[in-house]
């Protein structure tokens, strides 16, 4: 499905899937870092999840937005 996705895009679609797979492995280790946390018993559960929440949106946006910056997603906005 990515793949017909991407398939107007100046991109290859190994590009595309390399950056999915950077993005999701920086979450789980967010989200794994959250959990052993609250293992722990450092932080309650709401709190720890709401934070891992917000710093993997923001991190994932701040990237989107500095790859538009740099040029790299020249496609960013065209289905």
């Amino acid at each position: 499905m990515s793949k017909v996705l991407n398939i107007r895009s100046g991109k290859f679609y190994v590009e595309h899937l390399i950056h999915s797979l950077v993005l999701h492995a920086f979450a789980y280790l967010i989200y794994g870092l959250g959990i052993s946390i609250m293992t722990f018993h450092f932080a309650d559960f709401g709190n720890t999840i709401f934070i891992c929440f917000l710093l993997v949106t923001h991190i994932c946006l701040y990237i989107a937005i500095e790859l538009t910056r740099a040029g790299l997603a020249q496609d960013a906005g065209q289905v």
